[in-house]
């Protein structure tokens, strides 16, 4: 009897694994992830704002210069993406097809929601939000499988020719540290122009975008991440467990009750 009972236990408490994996699973992305990207990118990233210029807008363009609307926030409120889809590049940025998209919602400091677009590249994100330098606009999401040829674009970018100026070129310190064990750092310090200065550091597990100070003219923007993928070792929340422990101790009682009654019947 004890070995039966044995039996039933381990059946449950592999079910109740079984379970939370399932629970898990239901709460990553909706979106397919192509190869080269992190895998287990659940869709969600969310940043706190550690700086920004309160004192006036920042205009959004879409890709063709239309005038998209105007962000205003604060310091301490939060940009949060959801990964809508993947798809093409912009003309104007270096990278591999196909690309990220997401919804952007940027709230202010009650948390109330005063800018909102759906399925924005990434591209277009770091465009604006100046997330890059020039032609390097690696913004929210990279390949975590191709941080040597992100490097070699971005040391390509130390130099380049204005594209409404012909013959004038705008000019930038580039640092690319590559050799920190779990993130990569990409600095621009431009010399000419509006003297961006921008740097971004990266994941180099999952290539998600995980600080980001930048500045160019009057706009100034430090964000850092509060909310990210789940966990390569999954944590599961309580209601998981509980629900998993429930059902468990529910089929072992079950179990059990139907064996004892067919002892009693034989």
């Amino acid at each position: 009897m004890k070995i039966e009972l044995f039996k039933y236990t381990l059946v449950s408490l592999i079910s109740t694994v079984l379970i939370c994996n399932f629970a898990l699973n239901l709460q990553a992305s909706a979106v397919t992830i192509p190869s080269g990207y992190y895998q287990k990118f659940n869709g969600n990233l969310k940043y706190e704002i550690l700086n920004w210029n309160e004192n006036e807008p920042l205009p959004w363009y879409i890709p063709s210069w239309v005038h998209r609307g105007d962000v205003y926030t604060n310091i301490s409120a939060t940009l949060i993406f959801t990964l809508s889809d993947f798809g093409p590049n912009d003309a104007d940025s270096l990278s591999v097809d196909p690309i990220p998209y997401f919804d952007v919602n940027i709230t202010n400091i009650n948390g109330e929601v005063n800018f909102t677009a759906a399925n924005l590249s990434n591209s277009e994100i770091a465009i604006n939000l100046i997330l890059g330098y020039m032609k390097f606009q690696p913004g929210l999401f990279v390949r975590n499988n191709m941080w040597d040829e992100l490097a070699a674009w971005a040391y390509n970018q130390s130099s380049v020719e204005r594209s409404w100026e012909p013959g004038v070129y705008d000019n930038a310190t580039v640092i690319v540290d590559n050799n920190t064990l779990n993130k990569v750092t990409y600095k621009f310090n431009q010399t000419t122009g509006l003297q961006q200065k921008t740097e971004l550091q990266y994941s180099k597990t999952t290539g998600i975008l995980e600080y980001a100070k930048t500045s160019c003219g009057n706009y100034v923007l430090e964000i850092k991440i509060i909310e990210q993928q789940r966990p390569s070792i999954p944590s599961y929340n309580t209601s998981i467990i509980l629900l998993s422990l429930t059902t468990s101790i529910l089929l072992i009682l079950f179990i059990y009750k139907k064996k004892n009654n067919e002892l009693i019947k034989n």
